[in-house]
């Protein structure tokens, strides 16, 4: 976060509330550090120009990290609508309905971002691939998930860097990878938010290829031990599982 930047972003607006590129810029600053100022700036943003696809993709995104999913799903449906070959819109739209139950739609949309990432030759497709594994395995279809992770997961594949934590997951989803090198060679500890993002495939390993509830728990524990990033998905999957399995304890 630049400081100086926010300040002269904050007099510009306050100078021109009208000036919708100042406000989306203001939100970009405090897009990792404060959500609901952000969330606020994008919608100051929408409100000079409300069928901006940008506009509506970034503030559907700080709706997903307030985990408000349904704002998100009203978003992120229109930015997907407004810019329809922008595959990291199908994403998060995918992400939505993910949150909200709606894993079938969730698929469906991650294989449209998919197609629009081949299409546009960028390397996003791991973490559509681990999305849609997770949301097969959510909606009780192991067969079609592990079909699906063989299909497409793939040791040369090409991704951007920042998601190469969902490239690592799904080559073990995969078996190109066996749980214990993974955990001990393959999981990068020494950045949290990618040892939140690793560790999570560890849980989805034991929850759901080799079956070990002691296990799952022992690395969901691991994730929601980590002191930041609790707006990364894999911790608010983390938190929703505990939540799941104290309420099997009651």
């Amino acid at each position: 976060m630049d400081t100086m930047k926010i300040q002269e972003l904050e007099a510009k607006v306050q100078e021109n509330p009208q000036d919708d590129k100042s406000w989306f810029a203001l939100g970009q600053e405090y897009f990792d550090s404060d959500f609901k100022k952000a969330h606020s700036c994008f919608s100051m943003a929408l409100a000079q120009q409300p069928f901006d696809a940008a506009y509506r993709l970034n503030r559907g995104r700080k709706s997903l990290s307030l985990d408000s999913f349904e704002e998100a799903l009203a978003d992120l449906s229109l930015a997907v609508r407004l810019d329809i070959e922008d595959g990291e819109k199908w994403h998060y739209l995918g992400n939505a309905y993910f949150f909200l139950g709606r894993y079938q739609e969730a698929i469906d949309c991650y294989k449209s971002a998919m197609e629009r990432h081949r299409r546009n030759v960028v390397g996003l497709e791991a973490p559509a691939i681990d999305w849609i594994w997770m949301a097969y395995m959510a909606d009780g279809r192991p067969a079609e998930a592990e079909a699906f992770v063989k299909a497409n997961a793939r040791p040369d594949m090409f991704v951007e860097e920042s998601d190469l934590s969902y490239k690592k997951r799904i080559l073990l989803y995969a078996g190109y990878t066996d749980i214990d090198t993974f955990l001990s060679e393959v999981v990068n500890y020494d950045d949290d938010l990618d040892a939140i993002t690793e560790l999570y495939g560890a849980v989805n390993y034991y929850l759901y290829i080799e079956p070990n509830r002691e296990k799952a728990e022992e690395y969901l524990n691991k994730v929601l031990g980590y002191e930041h990033y609790h707006h990364a998905f894999a911790y608010k999957q983390a938190l929703r599982l505990r939540a799941a399995f104290d309420k099997e304890a009651e």
